[in-house]
């Protein structure tokens, strides 16, 4: 058993090290078992790299309404929402999303939709966070 407490925590706190130049999203009533985790830089171009990573994250075909993709929004001061791309879950043991962007973003979302190539969320929302002044 101390064991077991043992790797636990030394699992806990390389995750919090590996993780900490980033935040992570509140916990989503719609899928509480997943932990996601948010990483934005800012390049000396003025694009932002993007670097989304979801552990446990269960398929869009088991939510309720069943759903076929999880969509990325960023909410942007003068360009609207836009598209940022699709999360791609066929395990959903660790998934990784990555993507530049011109934008300046305030928000980024989550949504589960039944496809990807939206202008517009139109399915359920999953996760939001306040990405203002997260920049590195």
């Amino acid at each position: 058993m101390r064991y077991i407490k043992l790797i636990f925590i030394t699992s806990f706190l390389l995750a919090m090290v590996a993780c900490s130049s980033g935040v992570k999203f509140p916990v989503s009533s719609k899928i509480p078992t997943a932990d996601i985790f948010l990483k934005i830089k800012s390049l000396e171009s003025g694009n932002h790299d993007i670097m989304i990573k979801a552990v446990y994250l269960a398929a869009p075909e088991r939510l309720s309404p069943s759903r076929n993709v999880y969509v990325v929004w960023g909410v942007t001061s003068s360009d609207g929402i836009r598209n940022l791309g699709i999360i791609d879950n066929e395990n959903g043991e660790t998934v990784k999303f990555e993507t530049m962007t011109p934008f300046a973003l305030t928000e980024i979302f989550i949504t589960a939709e039944n496809v990807g190539n939206i202008t517009k969320p139109e399915g359920e929302e999953v996760a939001r966070i306040d990405v203002k002044g997260l920049k590195e």
